[in-house]
């Protein structure tokens, strides 16, 4: 039991972090975070928020959820699961047995935050994830978007509803 007690410390102490290193942000994360923020010209926060309620529905997204006080917007959209050589191996799978688990759907989520940067000026930043579902109910993957093209389309798309709008 001593050794036990005396190995167990060394076997946690390599692997402690130490306070420089636990508030460090990784750079690849920076970078993410560059891709999903854009600074939006505009009159107000309530105009960028309408704006981009919809810009969201004009994507088909629901929209779940909106706080104008906190600046957030949350939206969904649901599709079924795309593989479809992997549909036709579950379909297989159910037939023998309905115990088995497989993807029926994949939801979009996107997440929205503004926040007032100046007068004329609104920080945007956008959020996109996706989680698969299966058929029991149970998220079987969530990965977030890191692609640079999409947040640029949603970008774009926001401009230019904004711009529409106030012309």
């Amino acid at each position: 039991m001593r050794l036990l007690l005396l190995i167990f410390p060394l076997l946690f102490s390599s692997s402690l972090l130490s306070a420089s290193t636990l508030f460090m942000v990784p750079t690849d994360m920076l970078s993410v975070r560059s891709m999903q923020t854009k600074n939006i010209e505009t009159n107000s926060k309530e105009e960028i928020t309408s704006i981009v309620i919809g810009t969201l529905q004009d994507m088909d997204y629901n929209v779940l959820e909106s706080d104008y006080d906190l600046g957030v917007i949350v939206g969904q959209k649901i599709s079924p699961a795309r593989n479809l050589l992997g549909k036709f191996f579950n379909f297989i799978l159910y037939l023998l047995d309905n115990e088995i688990s497989y993807d029926v759907s994949v939801e979009t989520v996107i997440t929205v935050t503004i926040d007032s940067v100046k007068n004329k000026s609104s920080r945007v930043r956008v959020s996109v994830a996706q989680i698969t579902i299966d058929n029991f109910g149970y998220i079987t993957d969530s990965v977030l978007i890191k692609d640079a093209v999409i947040y640029q389309s949603i970008f774009k798309k926001i401009s230019q509803s904004s711009f529409i709008e106030n012309y």
